[in-house]
């Protein structure tokens, strides 16, 4: 949660805000933090307000996975060769 303040017409005015605003898909925390796979799919090309294109934005993030599912399962795959078995 991000904290704001700002001054409106001199009276100082507090908001608290969702990280979502500043990194939407913040994978790169993820991956800073030793995370080794991550689904990100790119939506930087919708603006926050548009929750009418959710649709739009599912089937982004649903052909970003089938794209990715390869690749965890043979990470997977490592850990425990009987999971996809």
């Amino acid at each position: 949660m991000l904290h704001v303040c700002m001054t409106v017409n001199g009276w100082a005015a507090y908001s608290n805000l969702d990280g979502g605003l500043l990194n939407n898909v913040p994978a790169n925390v993820l991956v800073s933090r030793g995370c080794n796979f991550v689904i990100a799919p790119d939506v930087t090309s919708f603006d926050l307000s548009e929750f009418t294109r959710a649709e739009e934005m599912a089937v982004i993030g649903e052909s970003t996975t089938d794209a990715s599912i390869h690749k965890l399962k043979s990470m997977l795959s490592k850990l425990d060769s009987k999971l996809f078995s």
